[in-house]
């Protein structure tokens, strides 16, 4: 054998040995489950495509959701039986006052009926509300010996609300 041929031979012996070092592994192939069928029964009177509306609603809200530190903030509650206004149902206002402040309400006596308009609303009067303190507010309505509850809440700001658009100044 030449020297040639001894070289050659080897290059390649090298060759193959950088080859299988550097080349990739076989992987195993991944047990891949056998997806389980999964039946769908649809019975097209039963499904509706979005939740049905509860029969009997209740709402809260205040007029304003940030006022002074003392004033006066209205809350209005609103009771519906299929979004229609239902009237003569009893209405109870509750609330708690943080420390150092004082709320008082009126029409007096937290029971109050709903009018013609499924509508009561209160007129919460307030001194010393600390600023940006949330004050939760719940209408609780009673119907046919149920209970529905609507809730509002307002808080203090660190500034009086200023009215808007304000006044244009004149030179």
């Amino acid at each position: 054998m030449s020297t040639f041929q001894r070289f050659f031979s080897l290059l390649l012996v090298a060759i193959s040995a950088v080859l299988v070092s550097c080349g990739s592994t076989v992987a195993t192939p991944a047990i891949v489950p056998t997806p389980t069928p999964l039946t769908i029964l649809n019975s097209p009177s039963d499904l509706t495509p979005t939740p049905t509306f509860p029969p009997y609603t209740a709402g809260a809200w205040a007029n304003t959701p940030a006022v002074s530190p003392s004033g006066t903030v209205i809350i209005y509650g609103r009771f519906e039986h299929n979004s229609m206004p239902v009237a003569n149902v009893p209405a109870t206002i509750s609330f708690s006052t943080p420390p150092g402040a004082t709320i008082t309400y009126q029409p007096a006596g937290a029971q109050q009926m709903t009018g013609p308009d499924g509508m009561v609303a209160y007129n919460l009067t307030f001194t010393n509300l600390p600023p940006k303190t949330p004050i939760t507010v719940t209408i609780t309505f009673t119907y046919s010996g149920q209970t529905y509850t609507g809730t509002a809440f307002f808080a203090a700001s660190l500034t009086a609300p200023k009215p808007s658009p304000a006044p244009t100044p004149k030179p």
